[in-house]
């Protein structure tokens, strides 16, 4: 529900898995991250970041845990969860901390991602750290990011990604006029509507 705009109902249903005594760490980790999506959504930065604090300790209890639960609480998941609750964050409440650390965060995650194996949540964690280096007017990275995206997306389609496509060549139209940005802007155009398909 985060995703579709609708933070309230996305805390109800993330409430709804935390009252069931059988979660584990693992499970407590993904809703963590989920709810600090959705107050990142609602701009409260202090319940935002006290989700990430549950997630990463969340994390820490987690190691160990048996058969697919070892697969969500991973140290890339926690890092892509958490550079995107911020990122969303720095959006709602203008925060320029808060885009300071997601930065932080998604490099941490695509470092840790499998660009092969996990090309789809590599691909959305460079989109949304190239939004964010193109917001920042840092242009040399955001354009070096912006070809490792071109390359890791290539052939993915996902609605998700078609969205934070569409934020990403907004953020670049910002700086159009800028030789090493005038290109990337029909690449970006290419790409999205692939991911659209």
């Amino acid at each position: 529900h985060s995703f579709l705009g609708y933070p309230d109902d996305c805390l109800q249903v993330a409430r709804f898995g935390e009252v069931d005594e059988r979660v584990g760490p693992a499970v407590r980790m993904v809703l963590a991250m989920v709810k600090a999506r959705a107050y990142a959504l609602r701009g409260d930065a202090a319940a935002c970041q006290r989700q990430i604090d549950l997630a990463e300790q969340a994390h820490t209890d987690a190691v160990g845990s048996p058969g697919w639960l070892a697969t969500v609480a991973t140290p890339a998941q926690l890092a892509a969860g958490t550079g995107h609750a911020l990122a969303t964050l720095a959006r709602r409440a203008n925060s320029a901390q808060a885009r300071i650390d997601a930065i932080a965060w998604l490099g941490k995650a695509i470092d840790l991602l499998d660009p092969v194996t996990q090309a789809r949540a590599a691909a959305l964690c460079l989109a949304q750290l190239t939004t964010l280096q193109f917001e920042a007017g840092d242009l040399a990275q955001a354009t070096t990011s912006a070809a490792l995206l071109l390359k890791t997306a290539d052939g993915i389609h996902s609605s998700r990604l078609a969205e934070h496509l569409t934020m990403l060549r907004h953020s670049a139209a910002a700086h159009a006029n800028e030789p090493l940005v005038k290109q990337l802007g029909t690449d970006l155009n290419t790409l999205q509507k692939n991911a659209s398909r």
